[in-house]
């Protein structure tokens, strides 16, 4: 399906009233980011936020693909626990990605897994989320995890979250099972803790978890997202979720919103695509594996 047929409806709708942005601002940056985009999330099933009375008003989420979408836009069948199945969407192409926005998404969550392999991760997400709006801590955090991560040579790549958090993102071999990641994730982040115990936390309630840095690992099960590199978030300043290299986290000014939907691409242009080998990396879990499963 060429991008050109597809029709955009209330292109002037405003979507981000501070910004005075509208629909077809949107649709213009995720057309024009999409090179960057599609590749990420090729093969991987997609869950989309929608608002298509813009950010201020409710939105929703949406995996299943509705019955009044076109057929041409590509599904994939995905079982659920509780029985039945959804039809969830593939976004592969700029006419899908097109599509979708004037449906009003703003944002693009993906799976850690391809259609190929459904239940077989090639990712191993770590999620960090400040307590407080605290940027020395989550940057501190980051590199406590970075630092038992490169203890056990696994190659990781950082990312903002387009608000406050990061996410630290370890691209694996799609050989194990969604259980045997997540149990990985969750024994590297305690090996974390045991190195910043004042800093970094598992606990999943917030009113427990004081001023520390929750290190959410749950991303990393059958089914869940993460927010897709490049993506714009629903929140006012229009910040776009940006892949990072670690040292640019050592700066000062490092903002997690700096960058947003108006300053991304003059950052691409000069700045090289710091994730450039991030789909050629494979690491291998094989040891850490076995060692936890012994």
């Amino acid at each position: 399906m060429n991008d050109d047929h597809v029709h955009i409806s209330n292109p002037d709708k405003i979507l981000f009233r501070d910004k005075n942005m509208t629909k077809k601002d949107v649709i213009n940056y995720y057309k024009k980011i999409a090179s960057h985009i599609l590749p990420l999330i090729k093969d991987r099933p997609i869950m989309i936020q929608r608002f298509p009375e813009g950010i201020e008003a409710d939105g929703f989420v949406m995996k299943n693909k509705p019955d009044y979408f076109p057929d041409w836009i590509e599904t994939i069948r995905i079982e659920k626990k509780e029985g039945g199945y959804l039809k969830q969407i593939l976004c592969n192409d700029l006419a899908t990605l097109k599509y979708l926005v004037n449906q009003g998404t703003i944002t693009l969550h993906s799976w850690l897994s391809e259609k190929s392999n459904l239940k077989a991760p090639n990712q191993m997400i770590f999620d960090l989320d400040p307590s407080t709006n605290n940027l020395a801590k989550v940057k501190k955090a980051a590199f406590v995890i970075k630092k038992i991560l490169d203890h056990h040579h696994l190659v990781s790549y950082v990312m903002t979250t387009g608000s406050k958090g990061l996410h630290i993102v370890v691209p694996i071999q799609a050989k194990y099972t969604f259980n045997q990641v997540n149990d990985l994730a969750l024994y590297l982040a305690k090996n974390a803790i045991e190195h910043a115990p004042k800093l970094l936390t598992i606990e999943q309630r917030k009113n427990a978890r004081g001023k520390k840095v929750f290190v959410d690992t749950l991303r990393n099960a059958y089914g869940q997202t993460s927010v897709v590199p490049y993506a714009l978030r629903p929140v006012k300043e229009a910040s776009v979720a940006t892949p990072l290299n670690w040292d640019e986290l050592k700066k000062k000014q490092f903002n997690p919103k700096a960058y947003t939907i108006k300053n991304i691409f003059r950052r691409l242009g000069h700045v090289n695509d710091v994730w450039h080998d991030f789909q050629e990396t494979f690491n291998d879990l094989h040891f850490l594996i076995n060692k936890i499963e012994s």
